[in-house]
């Protein structure tokens, strides 16, 4: 009987691995792009480049990005 319920915690224990497996592979964390396996985050002053760049944002816009970053 005790020899089930072994098997019970271990298949509950295998199924909550899963779940946390596929979780992390769904939702990568903030920490995985610091570690250097993807490329780092921009900086708000590179963001408003880019945008002001695409004509996402004005000349006024993107100036005052830059007095709020400096």
């Amino acid at each position: 009987m005790s020899f089930g319920l072994v098997w019970m915690v271990l298949i509950l224990l295998g199924a909550l691995a899963l779940a946390a497996l596929v979780v992390k592979a769904l939702f990568p964390s903030v920490s995985t792009a610091a570690s250097g396996d993807r490329e780092r985050a921009e900086t708000p002053l590179e963001v408003a480049r880019r945008r002001y760049a695409a004509g996402e944002i004005t000349k006024e816009q993107y100036d005052e990005v830059v007095r709020a970053v400096s």
